[in-house]
Parts: structure tokens; sequence; C-alpha cells
């Protein structure tokens, strides 16, 4: 009887374990087909797309990290580049515009702002911190979201389609033509301004070199650099300070550039759509053509 019993309460056990995958089966059975693949589809498309972008992260990481060394910290006024390793955090003297440029001593922070058109740096590096840290948090949100949620915005939105936004598809002309503009602008403007003044600045710009190393000539076109820096929109950005900005194109045109016939410029526009447009250019100097553009 004990065998019976036992055999009894198997059965019916593996009976209800039937019945839940006769009703599992039945469900499945209920939705279509397509829908499971588009289904899918679109689970492996967020997968291997984060995949890429965690490799990608990933690689640029170690592509950083092996490309720009430890540099030496130095005075962020290009002609004085005094090593700052034996100034305590305390005894630097930072600048008022922006805190992540010190010096050793404020003259140099003086000469800097009237002599390097210091404003131009500090808005630059103002600007691309907001931008990288608005990407920063764009990237958070989209690998913070749930595959229930990111299913849900593939579906279209009735009251959308009903209701559209008409300045939507401008807007977004509007930025693409904008900054293709100002691209076209800036190289104009590098090739006529080489030409013309391009070896002054490269004698200038070897003085900074000798004193503080690799850096690029940042050109602001804006009336306010002009009146900022007595006349002139230069301003010499040493290579340390460059990594804050991380444009990629800019610190490998830095790290690959002759300082003995090449200049590295980065354009700098003030844009409506976007805040500003930087663009970076390599050029030789004593090219025969008065300065040529190099990739």
């Amino acid at each position: 009887p004990g065998g019976g019993e036992w055999d009894e309460t198997t059965t019916r056990e593996e009976m209800m374990h039937d019945d839940m995958f006769v009703v599992l089966g039945d469900i499945l059975r209920g939705v279509p087909w397509i829908l499971w693949a588009v289904t899918i589809i679109v689970f492996l498309s967020f997968f291997l797309t984060y995949v890429k972008m965690s490799t990608q992260e990933k690689q640029s990481k170690e592509q950083y990290i092996r490309e720009h060394p430890d540099l030496p910290e130095i005075c962020s006024f290009p002609l004085c580049g005094k090593p700052l390793k034996g100034i305590k955090g305390e005894d630097r003297v930072p600048s008022k515009m922006h805190p992540d440029v010190p010096y050793c001593s404020k003259e140099c922070r003086r000469r800097d702002t009237t002599e390097n058109n210091h404003r131009s740096l500090a808005l630059l590096l103002k600007y691309r911190s907001q931008e990288l840290e608005a990407k920063r948090r764009m990237e958070e949100l989209e690998r913070s979201k749930g595959i229930i949620q990111l299913l849900g915005e593939l579906v279209p939105n009735p009251q959308g389609a009903m209701n559209p936004d008409p300045t939507a598809p401008t807007n977004t002309v509007a930025d693409k033509m904008e900054r293709e503009a100002g691209v076209i602008t800036a190289r104009r403007f590098c090739e006529a301004y080489v030409q013309k003044h391009g070896l002054a600045v490269h004698h200038w710009a070897w003085e900074c070199h000798a004193k503080s190393g690799r850096g690029c000539v940042l050109i602001h076109l804006s009336e306010k650099a002009m009146e900022h820096s007595n006349g002139s929109p230069l301003t010499y950005i040493p290579q340390r300070l460059l990594l804050q900005l991380d444009d990629y194109t800019l610190n490998d045109f830095v790290r690959r550039y002759d300082p003995e016939e090449d200049l590295v410029i980065y354009v700098l526009q003030r844009g409506i759509e976007k805040r500003h447009i930087a663009v970076p250019f390599r050029y030789s100097v004593y090219a025969p053509d008065g300065g040529r553009r190099r990739t």
C-alpha cells in the first residue's frame, strides 16, 4: 500500500506539472510568431549594443592611458612652465575663472590673463565640461533603462502622431547645418590666417613650447576675446590642460605634430543652436604655399 500511495502522489504531481506546461503552451500559441521574432531581435540588438559600448569604452580608456603617459604638472602660463611638483596644493595659485588651471605665482596668473587670453581657455574648459557631463548622464540614463522600458519606447505614440512637433525636424537640420558651416568657416579662416600670420604665430608658439612643452594655439573668434586680450585672440594651451577637453582628434594632432615646422590650431566659435563650435587643425607653416593643412 505504501508503494501505491507513493505512485499515486507522484502521478498527481506529474499531472500538475504537465498541466502547467499545457497552459504555458496555450499562452505561447496565442502570441503571434512575428511578435516573438521582433522581441528577440530587439533584445539581441540592445544586448549587442551594450556589449559594443562597453568594449569601446574599455578600449578608449586603455588607448588614452597608453597614448597619454603621466605628464608633469606645470604652471599654466605657457611662457613660465615651472614644475608644480614641489609646490603644495594650498600654496598654488588657482585661476579665478576655472579651478583646474593652477599657477606658480600671482604674477603668472596676471600675465596669463593679459598676455595669453586666459578667458577664452576658461570658457572652453567650462563649455566642454558641461558637454561631457551631459553626455555621461545620457549614457547612464540609457544603461539604467530596463528591457520593458526600452521596448515601450519603440512603440509609436498615437498622441505624438496626432500632434507632431513641427519644429523637431527643423531644429535637427539647423543644428547639422550650423556645425557644417562652422567647420567650413574655421577651415577658411585658418588657411588665410596661417598664410598671413603663420610665421609670427609659430615663433610665439615655439617659445611657449620651449617652456611648457607640446600644446596647441586656441583662436577664439569673438569680439569679447579681442577686448579681453588687448587685440589678440590667441591662447597657447599646454598638453596637460588639453586632456581635460577629451577631444581625441585634437590630442592626436598635439601628440604627432612637429613643433619645429607645424602648428596645431583650435578654432573656437560661438554658435546659435550649439553654445560653441570647436574645430582642430594641423598646419605645416613652412610649406611652399605658405601654409599647408595636414591630417
